[in-house]
């Protein structure tokens, strides 16, 4: 006969019941633990809320990255494109002061054959040198620079005999040592001003403001086609976008070498490059992050001071590249490298959590309303600043690309900073 279940018993796991059969008093206990609230709505917890109160806590997380993405675009970016296009009016002649305009050239007889001529014909109307300082080259860059110069007598060269550090810092240390002028232009010998009012415009914006000490000037690169074209394009235009932005918004952190106007003397008030001169890179950023502030730096974005380059030709050198700025940056200000990471994370919060939470099924209205704010936000900003620095082609993929830039600061820029160390190789 079946032996049918005592109704008065509770059920109790099969296991609780086998280990029970020999002992009613242990059986009694295990019935009096499962009774206790706190056991049970654990159990409760576990096996039925995890799921959801995880999912929510991630979907808050992905909602806070998107507030701090939306406040960013608007507050700091947006405020920038907005001010700047309604600023751009032509500036008042001016008196020109002497300048002097520095380029490191290492190996480069034929980019200085090349370009030196658009440096050395500036129409300018006030004095300026040109000076080449020749970090050791074993081509014929010498002879290409003898020439010019029978041909530019404003054309002056340091020749450093022997490379004893890596990167530019120490011709550059020298080029700015022998220097007649106190106002320094710096550029690169693989690149090319945009046309010959290109010193004008940089002068005309240091100008703008007495207190000015600094002006951060824009260096896209060459149109190309293909995907590493358009990514270093979009990328190059995208960290002048945010360095300008911070800048206009009094948190000047970085600017790029190959378009730098600043005062001689700030090289010596902060302390040159003592304190990071065996590193490759930061020549350029590193002493705007030392030397800038809220009230001392002018932004120029005059289509006649762009300075172009070809841009990298292979994801090796892209990747080489941008490792070495990566190491200068871990020396920026603390509140630098917070602000900086704030926005690099909450990028790749809101792409990659929200993708995450999208494939687990969880939030997807709110993932949908989040990822529609954030664009109706930032859309705008790329479609304005995108007209202003002269990439106007990548308006329309600038969703797409902001999407792999999430991939760039959660992927890319961790491997970089914390895998193997890249090998530095300086031409330029």
């Amino acid at each position: 006969m079946q032996r049918l279940a005592d109704p008065r018993i509770p059920l109790i796991p099969s296991f609780v019941r086998q280990k029970s059969d020999n002992s009613g008093i242990f059986t009694a206990v295990r019935r009096d633990k499962f009774r206790e609230p706190r056991i049970f709505f654990m159990i409760v917890f576990i096996s039925l809320g995890f799921r959801e109160v995880v999912g929510q806590l991630f979907l808050a997380v992905f909602a806070l990255a998107t507030l701090v993405q939306i406040a960013v675009w608007v507050g700091i970016f947006g405020r920038f494109v907005r001010t700047a296009q309604a600023t751009a009016a032509p500036p008042p002649p001016i008196a020109a002061p002497s300048v002097s305009i520095l380029v490191c050239a290492r190996n480069e007889a034929a980019n200085l054959q090349r370009f030196l001529p658009t440096l050395l014909t500036q129409a300018y109307t006030g004095a300026f040198e040109v000076l080449v300082a020749d970090d050791a080259s074993e081509d014929d860059s010498l002879l290409v620079l003898n020439d010019l110069q029978q041909k530019y007598p404003h054309l002056r060269v340091v020749k450093i005999l022997e490379k004893t550090f890596s990167g530019k810092k120490y011709a550059l240390q020298q080029a700015i040592e022998t220097a007649q002028f106190d106002l320094l232009l710096c550029t690169d010998a693989d690149c090319w001003p945009a046309g010959p009012h290109w010193l004008t415009r940089m002068v005309e914006t240091f100008l703008t403001r007495p207190e000015t000490d600094i002006v951060l000037g824009y260096g896209p690169t060459l149109p190309r086609s293909g995907a590493l074209g358009s990514w270093t394009a979009f990328e190059t235009a995208y960290t002048a976008l945010q360095y300008f932005a911070f800048a206009h918004s009094g948190r000047p952190y970085m600017g790029v070498g190959r378009n730098l106007l600043w005062k001689k003397s700030l090289f010596a008030r902060t302390g040159g490059f003592s304190t990071h001169l065996h590193l490759a890179s930061g020549d350029d950023d590193l002493l705007v992050n030392a030397a800038a502030h809220h009230a001392n730096v002018g932004l120029c974005l005059s289509p006649d001071a762009f300075v172009f380059s070809a841009g990298k030709t292979t994801w090796a050198a892209w990747l080489r590249q941008k490792h070495r700025h990566l190491t200068a940056s871990s020396l920026y200000q603390q509140d630098h490298k917070i602000l900086l990471t704030a926005v690099g994370m909450s990028h790749c919060i809101h792409f990659g959590l929200g993708a995450i939470l999208w494939i687990a099924g969880v939030g997807v209205p709110w993932l949908g309303l989040g990822y529609v704010l954030r664009l109706t936000a930032v859309w705008p900003v790329y479609w304005i600043g995108f007209q202003q620095l002269g990439i106007q082609r990548l308006r329309w993929w600038a969703p797409v690309l902001d999407g792999f830039m999430a991939v760039y600061y959660g992927a890319v820029a961790p491997v970089l900073l914390l895998g193997r160390r890249w090998e530095v190789v300086w031409r330029a």
